[in-house]
This record gives structure tokens, C-alpha cells and sequence, in this order.
């Protein structure tokens, strides 16, 4: 039989790894799980007011093809404080 030979910083370091693996992939899935939250709803809006639910869609085409960010960088906008 072979003896477990890690030693601590072989440890630290895979779960190192393991954190740094886990947090690249951290705002793919916020951003899936914001996607499939919006697609519920504008299903389920669709199906109470579709005219509704066709502005929202209109709305949200127009935001996706403009070039400007929705929401402004917060360190950007420290940096140009100074």
C-alpha cells in the first residue's frame, strides 16, 4: 500500500487551485441564473400580457445593442474622483 506522502503545503496549494477554479466560474453562473430567471418571466408574462411582455423584450433588444454599460464601474468612478 502507498503512504499518503502530502505534505501541508500540497494541501494549501489544491485548495488554492480549487478556489481559484471555483471563483472563474462564480459570474458565468450568477449571470445563467439571472437569464433563466428573466426568460421564466417574461413567459409567464407573456402569457397574462403578451403587448407587456412584447415592450419588455423591446426594451431589453434596445439595451443589449447599445454600446454604453447599464451599470457604471464603481472603481472608475472612484479613480475619477482624484
Amino acid at each position: 500500500m502507498e503512504e499518503n506522502t502530502m505534505t501541508e503545503s500540497d494541501d494549501i496549494m489544491l485548495l488554492e487551485e480549487y478556489d481559484h477554479r471555483h471563483a472563474e466560474s462564480e459570474p458565468a453562473v450568477l449571470q445563467a441564473v439571472i437569464c433563466i430567471i428573466f426568460a421564466a418571466g417574461l413567459f409567464i408574462l407573456n402569457a397574462v400580457s403578451p403587448e407587456r411582455a412584447g415592450e419588455v423584450l423591446e426594451q431589453v433588444k434596445t439595451l443589449s445593442a447599445s454600446e454604453h454599460e447599464l451599470f457604471s464601474d464603481p472603481i472608475e468612478a472612484l479613480i475619477g474622483l482624484f
